[in-house]
């Protein structure tokens, strides 16, 4: 069982995958304009991981808890900053995944 610390780290590491990926999105220059952000940031990601992997009962649980803490981060920042508007078919993947990440947590 993960205390509050530990999931504010995975937290953390999960804003800032999805962070970097936003930044990708909307950055129109080349990468090596936006490249030392990029490592700050991938050090954050990379600490949230070896909590989120540290604390799972399994290598599978914790990319389960990572997977959806992102996907929601990541529905959020294509609302909230990309102001996309995905199509059917992309929130019908968005469910399978997010079906899928609960199935493997919770069927006995």
């Amino acid at each position: 069982m993960m205390n509050w610390l530990e999931l504010l780290f995975i937290l953390l590491g999960c804003a800032a995958a999805v962070t970097t990926e936003t930044l990708f999105r909307m950055h129109q220059g080349p990468f090596n304009q936006i490249a030392i952000l990029t490592l700050p940031l991938a050090m954050v990601i990379n600490y949230g991981v070896f909590h989120v992997m540290r604390n799972g009962k399994s290598l599978i649980e914790g990319i389960v808890l990572w997977s959806v803490i992102t996907a929601v981060m990541r529905v959020a920042s294509t609302f909230l900053i990309l102001r996309e508007s995905p199509g059917a078919p992309q929130w019908v993947a968005f469910c399978l995944v997010l079906l899928a990440s609960f199935v493997s947590k919770f069927w006995r």
